[in-house]
């Protein structure tokens, strides 16, 4: 990208930020988990309406993380988080301090990115030894991959026995199987099947069943996990449901346990 119009994009990504983060500041019917804004509503994105934090940026995948380690781990936050060696994979912005600050170590990485410690392939992370991490943070990652089984068994060989990884996928509303996408179909085919076109698969209700196939103990979060009030404050659930077919209209948090 051009140096100038990259320039030009910063600045207005960051005017458009202080906008959105004022404009809506009253009356305080919603708030930030993660960086403690709030306000009259969040902003939207591609699939939802009032979703996207106009601070910190974050969204309802990063909102329901965070709630579920302040009301589910906070006792076990030692055990995931604190004193550990985290990589966290296509880091996200919004959740880099709190991992940073509560962890041993903090390393992020990335396939493409230039941004990232370390250029990783999930499903070959060939630069990276065994036993080498306690916690791998996989957020919205493995429909991107090659191969979902590779990723998942480099996953546990670079985890520290009884280690954590810590994933989200987008699930489509009602599909009970995931399905795999064609290694020939074209970028226009995989944004029509599954939302995007960089997309291999759209993953169904048994991504946890596939969890355990890999070796992994699963405890899965939603927002059924929490009080309405908390779920409407802090948006961990779209307000409305998408009209798109292959929306992700309920997020889920997949803490695994590495159990070999």
């Amino acid at each position: 990208m051009n140096k100038a119009i990259y320039i030009f994009k910063r600045f207005k990504s960051r005017i458009f930020k202080k906008f959105a983060e004022y404009f809506f500041i009253y009356p305080k019917n919603k708030g930030c988990n993660i960086c403690g804004w709030s306000g009259s509503r969040f902003l939207n994105d591609k699939w939802h309406e009032n979703v996207i934090c106009p601070k910190c940026f974050s969204s309802v995948r990063h909102r329901l993380f965070k709630a579920a380690i302040d009301e589910f781990y906070k006792k076990d936050l030692y055990l995931l988080i604190s004193n550990k060696n985290i990589l966290h994979c296509a880091p996200d912005k919004c959740l880099k301090k709190f991992l940073k600050i509560n962890s041993k170590t903090y390393t992020t990485g990335d396939l493409l990115r230039e941004d990232c410690d370390l250029v990783i392939d999930l499903c070959d992370m060939k630069n990276i030894s065994n036993n080498s991490y306690d916690l791998l943070i996989v957020f919205d990652i493995l429909e991107h991959v090659e191969s979902v089984g590779n990723a998942l068994n480099e996953i546990n060989r670079v985890l520290t026995k009884n280690g954590h990884a810590i994933f989200t996928v987008p699930q489509k509303d009602g599909l009970k199987y995931t399905i795999e996408g064609n290694s020939k179909l074209n970028k226009k085919d995989r944004e029509r099947q599954f939302g995007q076109w960089d997309h291999r698969r759209i993953f169904g209700s048994d991504f946890s069943e596939m969890l355990t196939n890999y070796e992994f103990m699963v405890t899965e979060i939603s927002d059924k996990n929490f009080r309405l009030e908390k779920v409407l404050y802090n948006g961990l659930k779209p307000f409305k449901k998408s009209l798109n077919p292959l929306a992700t209209n309920e997020r889920k948090i997949y803490f695994c346990k590495k159990i070999n």
